[in-house]
């Protein structure tokens, strides 16, 4: 029982901080995708 209690937020830790890691990235590949287009297309803001 105390092992599994001892898992657990070690696996919701993992779990939280894949999830940043994700919106991060998503994140930096959209702030990208915005500037590349805007160099491309000027008139998109």
């Amino acid at each position: 029982m105390a092992n599994s209690l001892r898992k657990e937020p070690y696996g919701k830790l993992l779990v939280t901080r894949s999830t940043k890691t994700l919106m991060l990235h998503i994140r930096a590949l959209q702030f990208t995708e915005t500037n590349i287009l805007r160099s491309h297309y000027p008139m998109i803001q």
